[in-house]
């Protein structure tokens, strides 16, 4: 639980840093929970039973996790072709003389 501000007294720097932590961990959740809903299939499931219910959700994580993998993959292989790009550039060039 995060703490609040009494009334004419800051909050301490434990309690800035306690709250700092716990809102990381907040976002990112609240991050995953938001694009669940938006992108992937929204809050309504249309079955019925539990079970198929649990496959539908399984199946929407995994959908959410492909697709970061793939984000996460393709964000790796352009950072690496721009660090390659930039050592060429950054390479001085060979002297190359007749002999």
């Amino acid at each position: 639980m995060t703490f609040k501000r009494p009334k004419d007294q800051p909050l301490t720097s434990y309690q800035k840093r306690e709250n700092k932590c716990l809102a990381k961990v907040r976002a990112r959740v609240e991050h995953v929970f938001g694009s669940l809903e938006t992108a992937i299939g929204g809050k309504r499931l249309r079955c019925i039973g539990i079970d198929r219910a649990s496959i539908q959700i399984g199946m929407q994580n995994l959908l959410y996790n492909v697709s970061l993998s793939n984000l996460h993959r393709c964000v790796f292989l352009e950072g690496a072709t721009t660090r390659l790009a930039r050592s060429r550039r950054q390479r001085p060039p060979m002297n190359r003389t007749a002999a």
